[in-house]
């Protein structure tokens, strides 16, 4: 991975935070290369968008229950977050995602998808990696070596049981071990779909 493209993969200091399951089956009907091809590729050309990826929770403990996967939608600021969350093509595009792999009727839009605006409070210093570790944490706290996104309001679904969460990028499984033995509420996720490893 360049050196460009992991600054950017973590450059954004605000981001919506998307939770969500996918209708049974969905898997075994390629969900998975649909995201790498269809989905990753349009949200990361958006205006006001600096980094999307799609993650699966993979382990530890899951606060989302029985949610199964997540996004993290990168902004340039608080000022992108009309136009990426109005905009009728994103509009257009999120009915298109309900009607191939929601788990809810089409309207129901809360039942298929739950969003949150966050803002970075802290930014440490790591690479990219394939996983994704989040931990759930009190307003205020810190974390050496981790992110902390501070979970400004709630756009569309429950609460959430937590106000600010830590983020750690790990290459390896084992990596992740290691922390859920230090913190028994982190929570282990797979990489699926992130831009392409180069710079714009």
């Amino acid at each position: 991975m360049n050196e460009e493209f992991a600054r950017r993969t973590r450059a954004y200091p605000m981001m919506l935070f998307v939770t969500y399951s996918i209708r049974d089956g969905s898997e075994e009907k390629g969900y998975d290369a649909w995201l790498q091809r269809v989905d990753n590729p349009f949200f990361n050309a958006q205006p006001g968008v600096f980094h999307y990826s799609n993650w699966k929770i993979a382990g530890g403990a899951n606060p989302f229950e029985p949610r199964t996967h997540f996004d993290f939608l990168g902004m340039t600021g608080e000022e992108s977050f009309d136009p990426v969350w109005n905009a009728p093509e994103f509009n257009r595009f999120r009915n298109v995602w309900r009607h191939l792999w929601g788990v809810a009727p089409i309207a129901d839009k809360a039942g298929n998808s739950q969003t949150y605006l966050c803002e970075r409070t802290a930014k440490a210093e790591m690479p990219w990696g394939e996983f994704s570790v989040l931990l759930p944490a009190p307003a205020g706290e810190t974390l050496p070596g981790w992110d902390t996104w501070r979970v400004l309001r709630n756009i569309r679904g429950p609460e959430l049981p937590f106000t600010a969460f830590h983020v750690r990028f790990v290459a390896r499984r084992a990596e992740f071990e290691a922390l859920a033995a230090k913190h028994d509420r982190a929570m282990l996720a797979t990489l699926i779909a992130a831009p392409s490893d180069q710079p714009e």
